[in-house]
């Protein structure tokens, strides 16, 4: 938010909660969209993970990253 004295930022909180109901149906910020697509390889790296951890289930997310080629965040 832009800089506020103290006197508006109560205003300008409100209003902004009108608005986002006037445009959601909820007082709670729209989620939809946000963050960065998934790339092509995340996605395809998800059955193998899946395939990976059928066989092992003791194997360590580290290990599981390295081998399949993609962040740990990911596994």
């Amino acid at each position: 938010m832009a800089d506020f004295s103290n006197a508006e930022m109560p205003d300008m909180v409100l209003t902004y909660g009108q608005a986002r109901l006037r445009e959601n149906g909820k007082f709670q910020p729209c989620c939809n969209d946000r963050g960065r697509e998934r790339t092509e390889r995340v996605l395809d790296a998800e059955e193998e993970i899946l395939n990976s951890v059928g066989e092992n289930p003791r194997i360590s997310v580290r290990r599981l990253s390295y081998r399949i080629g993609v962040s740990p965040f990911v596994v």
